[in-house]
Protein backbone atom coordinates (compact mmCIF):
# COMPACT_ATOMS: atom_id res chain seq x y z
CA UNK A 1 0.00 0.00 0.00
CA UNK A 2 1.21 3.50 -0.68
CA UNK A 3 0.02 7.06 -0.43
CA UNK A 4 1.13 10.66 -0.70
CA UNK A 5 -0.62 13.96 0.02
CA UNK A 6 0.34 17.54 -0.80
CA UNK A 7 -1.30 20.82 0.22
CA UNK A 8 -0.75 24.22 -1.39
CA UNK A 9 -2.06 27.65 -0.43
CA UNK A 10 -0.81 29.74 -3.36
CA UNK A 11 -2.03 33.32 -3.76
CA UNK A 12 -0.71 36.29 -5.71
CA UNK A 13 0.87 38.86 -3.38
CA UNK A 14 0.80 41.49 -6.09
CA UNK A 15 -0.42 40.94 -9.64
CA UNK A 16 -1.74 44.02 -11.46
CA UNK A 17 -1.99 43.88 -15.27
CA UNK A 18 -3.84 45.68 -18.04
CA UNK A 19 -6.51 42.98 -17.65
CA UNK A 20 -7.08 43.77 -13.97
CA UNK A 21 -5.71 43.60 -10.46
CA UNK A 22 -5.53 39.97 -9.38
CA UNK A 23 -3.64 40.61 -6.14
CA UNK A 24 -4.79 38.24 -3.40
CA UNK A 25 -6.34 35.77 -5.88
CA UNK A 26 -5.43 32.11 -5.90
CA UNK A 27 -2.81 31.31 -8.54
CA UNK A 28 -4.49 29.63 -11.51
CA UNK A 29 -3.87 25.93 -12.24
CA UNK A 30 -2.64 25.38 -8.66
CA UNK A 31 -4.80 22.77 -6.92
CA UNK A 32 -5.33 23.17 -3.19
CA UNK A 33 -4.25 19.55 -2.72
CA UNK A 34 -3.12 16.46 -4.55
CA UNK A 35 -3.16 12.87 -3.34
CA UNK A 36 -1.96 9.58 -4.77
CA UNK A 37 -2.86 6.30 -3.11
CA UNK A 38 -3.19 2.66 -3.98
CA UNK A 39 -1.97 -0.86 -3.62
CA UNK A 40 0.58 -2.92 -5.50
CA UNK A 41 1.18 -6.64 -5.26
CA UNK A 42 3.91 -8.80 -6.78
CA UNK A 43 3.85 -12.57 -6.44
CA UNK A 44 6.98 -14.71 -6.39
CA UNK A 45 5.77 -16.20 -9.70
CA UNK A 46 6.26 -12.82 -11.43
CA UNK A 47 2.58 -11.87 -11.63
CA UNK A 48 1.83 -8.37 -10.38
CA UNK A 49 -1.01 -5.91 -10.09
CA UNK A 50 -1.36 -2.22 -9.34
CA UNK A 51 -4.45 -0.18 -8.46
CA UNK A 52 -3.80 3.55 -8.07
CA UNK A 53 -5.97 6.62 -7.62
CA UNK A 54 -4.86 10.22 -8.12
CA UNK A 55 -7.06 12.94 -6.66
CA UNK A 56 -6.55 16.58 -7.62
CA UNK A 57 -8.29 19.29 -5.62
CA UNK A 58 -10.21 22.10 -7.27
CA UNK A 59 -8.29 24.86 -9.02
CA UNK A 60 -9.03 28.04 -10.94
CA UNK A 61 -8.59 28.18 -14.70
CA UNK A 62 -8.02 31.93 -14.84
CA UNK A 63 -6.27 34.69 -12.89
CA UNK A 64 -9.61 36.35 -12.04
CA UNK A 65 -10.70 33.14 -10.27
CA UNK A 66 -14.00 33.02 -12.16
CA UNK A 67 -13.65 29.63 -13.92
CA UNK A 68 -12.94 26.56 -11.81
CA UNK A 69 -12.14 22.88 -12.29
CA UNK A 70 -13.77 20.82 -9.54
CA UNK A 71 -11.93 18.13 -7.59
CA UNK A 72 -11.52 14.94 -9.61
CA UNK A 73 -10.04 11.47 -9.17
CA UNK A 74 -8.37 9.33 -11.81
CA UNK A 75 -8.16 5.56 -11.29
CA UNK A 76 -5.50 3.45 -13.02
CA UNK A 77 -5.15 -0.35 -13.08
CA UNK A 78 -2.24 -2.48 -14.29
CA UNK A 79 -1.75 -6.26 -14.33
CA UNK A 80 1.32 -7.99 -15.66
CA UNK A 81 4.01 -10.59 -15.52
CA UNK A 82 7.76 -10.09 -15.00
CA UNK A 83 10.36 -12.72 -15.79
CA UNK A 84 14.05 -11.90 -15.85
CA UNK A 85 14.54 -8.71 -17.83
CA UNK A 86 11.14 -8.94 -19.54
CA UNK A 87 7.88 -7.33 -18.43
CA UNK A 88 4.49 -7.63 -20.12
CA UNK A 89 1.35 -5.91 -18.85
CA UNK A 90 -2.12 -4.67 -19.66
CA UNK A 91 -3.36 -1.37 -18.29
CA UNK A 92 -6.27 1.03 -18.14
CA UNK A 93 -5.78 4.67 -17.19
CA UNK A 94 -8.68 6.89 -16.13
CA UNK A 95 -10.87 3.83 -15.60
CA UNK A 96 -14.02 5.87 -14.87
CA UNK A 97 -13.48 8.10 -17.94
CA UNK A 98 -13.42 11.21 -15.73
CA UNK A 99 -13.62 14.46 -17.70
CA UNK A 100 -11.42 17.29 -16.45
CA UNK A 101 -9.75 20.44 -17.78
CA UNK A 102 -5.95 20.57 -17.87
CA UNK A 103 -5.48 23.94 -19.57
CA UNK A 104 -7.70 26.91 -20.37
CA UNK A 105 -7.61 30.59 -21.17
CA UNK A 106 -10.23 33.22 -21.85
CA UNK A 107 -10.60 35.63 -24.72
CA UNK A 108 -11.59 39.12 -23.69
CA UNK A 109 -14.21 41.22 -25.39
CA UNK A 110 -18.01 41.19 -25.66
CA UNK A 111 -18.01 37.74 -27.31
CA UNK A 112 -15.22 36.32 -25.15
CA UNK A 113 -14.95 32.59 -24.79
CA UNK A 114 -13.10 30.05 -22.72
CA UNK A 115 -10.75 27.85 -24.72
CA UNK A 116 -9.03 24.86 -23.20
CA UNK A 117 -7.94 21.26 -23.29
CA UNK A 118 -9.55 18.36 -21.52
CA UNK A 119 -7.50 15.60 -19.89
CA UNK A 120 -6.97 12.20 -21.42
CA UNK A 121 -10.07 9.97 -21.61
CA UNK A 122 -10.06 6.31 -20.58
CA UNK A 123 -6.97 4.78 -22.16
CA UNK A 124 -6.05 1.12 -22.25
CA UNK A 125 -3.40 -0.99 -23.84
CA UNK A 126 -0.73 -3.63 -23.70
CA UNK A 127 2.86 -2.87 -22.82
CA UNK A 128 6.04 -4.88 -23.23
CA UNK A 129 9.43 -3.94 -21.88
CA UNK A 130 12.90 -5.41 -21.74
CA UNK A 131 15.66 -3.99 -19.55
CA UNK A 132 19.34 -4.58 -20.11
Amino acid sequence: MFGAFGYTNAKYDSFDTVLGDFSGNTISFTPEFTATYGIEYQAASGLYGLARARTTGSYYLDDANTAEQDTYTLVDLTAGYRWGSFDASVFVHNLTDQRYVVNAFGLSGPNGAEIGSIGDPRTYGVRGRMTF
